[in-house]
């Protein structure tokens, strides 16, 4: 039970961390996140087991309300690392199940064994990324108009 708050508390103080270096463009994407209508959103999960994620391919439109629900099937905890996906997103509040984080900025994502996340975002940025956990387990998010 500690070791999991530990983990917990450890995780949160990296987002509030990272949160505070914000510039021009993380106010004008917060502000996005923060003016939003929320009860207009799409829910798109994404599922990590030991060696793939699933879906391989997502499309994303441009401006759009999405929740993310990560959720991990896998005997470990997975790191969701795309620095370029999550700085091209306006993130309005990150949920554990246990608590919500608002408006984090983040470089990565940990989902431990077991557990989900919702992340609630609106893509700002048309492109296309690659949320990695190995070289054999890649999710690609395409963000377009």
């Amino acid at each position: 039970m500690i070791k999991k708050l530990l983990a917990t508390i450890t995780v949160y103080g990296l987002i509030l961390i990272l949160s505070g270096c914000k510039t021009s463009k993380w106010d004008s994407y917060l502000k996005i996140a923060n003016e939003a209508d929320w009860s207009k959103k799409e829910e798109i999960e994404i599922s990590v087991f030991d060696s793939e994620i699933t879906p391989e391919f997502t499309v994303l439109k441009k401006g759009r309300n999405y929740v993310l629900e990560i959720k991990n099937f896998s005997s470990d905890h997975k790191t969701l690392l795309s620095s370029r996906f999550w700085n091209s997103i306006a993130t309005y509040k990150l949920s554990t199940g246990t608590g919500d984080l608002r408006n984090p900025l983040f470089t990565t994502v940990t989902v431990y064994p077991n557990r989900h996340i919702k992340i609630y975002i609106i893509p700002v940025e048309i492109g296309t990324y690659e949320l990695k956990v190995s070289d054999k387990a890649i999710c690609r998010i395409r963000v377009e108009n």
